[in-house]
């Protein structure tokens, strides 16, 4: 996941917060899941020509620059 940025409509990831957060809380790993992935997390949205932009920490994270462009669909 170094590096990685992941993109989900929201009703997908309210899905996976949720199957997420039902994890065993008493477990270190499941814990440390959960920082990670919801520490990041941004809602972000599309404007009139359907281009997202990303906040300045997650292009730092991802080492991105200039332009960025949808390659394929999620699988």
């Amino acid at each position: 996941m170094e590096e990685c940025l992941f993109l989900f409509p929201e009703t997908e990831w309210e899905t996976i917060t949720k199957k997420i957060k039902s994890l065993p809380l008493t477990k270190k790993d499941a814990r440390g899941f959960l920082r990670v992935l919801l520490a990041g997390a941004s809602y972000l949205s599309c404007d009139r020509q359907g281009r997202i932009l990303l906040p300045e920490n997650l292009c730092s994270y991802a080492k991105l620059s200039d332009r960025c462009i949808k390659l394929s669909p999620a699988i």
